[in-house]
């Protein structure tokens, strides 16, 4: 008989660990974008929270995570707010300049500037 039945064994072995191996780098990659969502989720949350300090603190994040302009002047203006409601007003007035420099279209920086 030809030798060719254990070589073909090693190449479906080694099909077969490239596919598990595959197979695990997917599952990883989708359990750290779900945990990135859930976290992207609850900085947003925060952004939103009544309370000032949580505000700061939940706007840092998305800050952090923001991908277009736009996304950046509203983490950054949300910042400003809570920092005016927090009497940081030179810290909002950093915020609301920035958010103005990251998307000079968006409205709400301009307003929450002349508050601060």
């Amino acid at each position: 008989m030809p030798p060719d039945k254990p070589e073909a064994s090693l190449i479906d072995h080694a099909r077969t660990i490239t596919h598990l191996t595959v197979c695990v780098h997917a599952g990883l990659m989708a359990a750290m974008v779900l945990a990135s969502s859930s976290a992207l989720a609850d900085a947003a949350q925060d952004c939103r929270s009544g309370n000032p300090d949580m505000r700061v603190s939940g706007c840092s994040r998305l800050l952090a995570e923001t991908r277009t302009p736009r996304q950046r002047a509203i983490a950054l203006d949300g910042r400003c707010r809570a920092n005016i409601d927090r009497g940081a007003f030179a810290d909002a007035l950093a915020d609301c300049n920035s958010a103005i420099r990251a998307d000079d279209q968006y409205p709400y920086a301009f307003r929450n500037r002349g508050v601060a």
